[in-house]
């Protein structure tokens, strides 16, 4: 029993398939890449401190055109009305409270959200209260 051998090579964008005499049977031109939403990528969603404001660097996402909204989150729960990339604790966020950020990426295909993969614990003299 006799067995060929073929032998499938991408060069250059293009798939050939070899036979035995290493010649060229066929090639098939590439196709383009169908659209994705974004997706995270290789960079989670982070909380830092800046002066007396918490700011969520949105990390990394892949995808084409992506646009990012906002939410903070106090212990786990929204904080109704922070939806900027920055939030300014006030007199109800003293010592004791955990904030994170939820990130969502949005483009023309689809939406994806990620929380921030730390938490920022506020107390001392880290952040003060707003006194407004």
């Amino acid at each position: 029993m006799h067995r060929r051998l073929l032998l499938l090579a991408a060069v250059g964008g293009t798939v050939a398939v070899l036979g035995p005499a290493a010649s060229v049977a066929s090639a098939v031109p590439p196709t383009e890449p169908e659209p994705a939403p974004p997706g995270y990528a290789t960079g989670a969603p982070e909380v830092e401190i800046v002066g007396r404001r918490l700011v969520c660097l949105h990390g990394t996402w892949a995808g084409a055109r992506v646009r990012f909204t906002y939410a903070w989150l106090r212990d786990g729960a929204a904080l109704p009305g922070a939806t900027g990339r920055s939030y300014r604790p006030t007199a109800a966020d003293r010592h004791g409270h955990v904030f994170t950020c939820v990130v969502r990426a949005s483009n023309r295909e689809g939406s994806e959200e990620e929380e921030s993969w730390n938490a920022v614990e506020l107390g001392g003299p880290v952040l003060r209260p707003d006194r407004s």
